[in-house]
């Protein structure tokens, strides 16, 4: 009950019932006045003029409603100028209505609405400087193994035919600076990844089997070098509606784990397969070389994760490849799975069927 008293509501009705009431006190005093020192005769001029009475009175009424409430007006006025600096773009602005009505109460989300947008705008600005500064740094990460790695490119063409020694050094040295240029281009790759989460997918309906026979092509000096025998079975008829660089970054990236922390085993497979009577694809890349330590199993894919050790099997080098290979899974509303046990190493990319290659 306080609380209606306090409100604008009450105050207005207030107002209105003071303004009548100052009007017709002022008549009263008026006619009281004259009627004291110029013999004025009340009742008859009321009768006579009754029309002037009721304009005088309705005069009266109006300009004490406005004296009455001019003070809350200039306080809606200052609401209003104050819309429209922050409309301007001045958010350095606040307004000091402590009342407890609902202009005080406006007046109190307008400043913390100001705040709230500088705040916003504030931690927008830093994160862009952020932004800026981490692509800055990545880029000149990237020109640091590129410009060593010509310089040994250089030195190793000028030393082939007369220095094995240093050309073999020189090739160990090309190999440790391509590996790092990688990795920069794994985290600028991860930091396009969590910009990509706001924008839409360009989805297409491509066949499972057939963008990973691309993406193994890729592939094959490598495993021809290393000695890794590879199959990928399923059929090719198993359709996903994806982006096709997305996805095929994901199978990128777990054949390169595959291949790297599995290559003892000497085979890899690519199975692809309907799963869940037939609501859902899955492709599991399978090596058979050492297991996942079971205290790595939970947080194989958190960023920046490198497991228990440099030599962890399936812990990549930045912890970036495997968990942006989750993020895009999440993006395509599937999900990336593991298991690991002395025998072999499974990673499952789950996805929905599309519902026009539903049978």
């Amino acid at each position: 009950m306080t609380g209606w008293f306090q409100g604008i509501r009450a105050k207005f009705y207030g107002i209105f019932a003071g303004s009548i009431a100052g009007a017709v006190l002022t008549i009263v005093i008026v006619q009281s006045l004259l009627g004291r020192f110029a013999g004025w005769d009340a009742e008859q001029a009321e009768e006579r003029y009754s029309f002037l009475y009721a304009a005088f009175f309705l005069l009266l009424t109006v300009i004490y409603f406005y004296l009455l409430s001019r003070r809350m007006l200039a306080r809606i006025g200052e609401i209003r100028r104050t819309l429209a600096v922050i409309q301007a773009g001045n958010l350095d602005v606040h307004m000091t209505d402590a009342a407890s009505d609902e202009i005080g109460e406006l007046a109190r989300s307008v400043n913390a609405m100001s705040a709230s947008l500088r705040h916003s705008i504030e931690r927008e600005l830093r994160s862009e400087r952020m932004r800026s500064e981490m692509v800055a740094g990545i880029s000149h990460d990237l020109r640091t193994p590129l410009t060593s790695l010509s310089g040994y490119l250089g030195l190793l063409r000028g030393s082939l035919r007369h220095d094995l020694d240093a050309s073999e050094e020189y090739a160990g040295i090309c190999e440790r600076k391509s590996r790092e240029l990688t990795e920069r281009i794994e985290e600028l790759l991860a930091y396009s990844l969590r910009q990509y989460a706001a924008m839409p997918l360009r989805r297409e309906l491509i066949s499972a089997r057939a963008l990973a026979e691309q993406v193994m092509i890729d592939f094959i000096p490598r495993t021809e070098e290393e000695g890794v025998e590879w199959v990928i079975e399923g059929d090719g008829r198993v359709l996903v509606s994806a982006d096709p660089k997305l996805l095929a970054r994901v199978l990128h990236n777990l054949i390169d784990n595959g291949l790297t922390y599995g290559k003892e085993g000497g085979l890899l497979r690519i199975t692809i397969r309907h799963a869940d009577r037939k609501r859902q694809v899955e492709l599991a890349i399978i090596n058979y070389g050492p297991p996942i330590d079971v205290r790595d199993l939970p947080h194989i894919f958190d960023w920046n994760y490198r497991g228990r050790g440099a030599s962890v099997p399936h812990a990549d080098g930045n912890g970036i490849g495997l968990a942006s290979a989750r993020q895009i899974a999440e993006l395509h509303d599937g999900r990336l799975e593991v298991a690991s046990d002395s025998r072999e190493t499974v990673f499952r990319l789950i996805l929905p069927v599309p519902e026009r290659a539903i049978d």
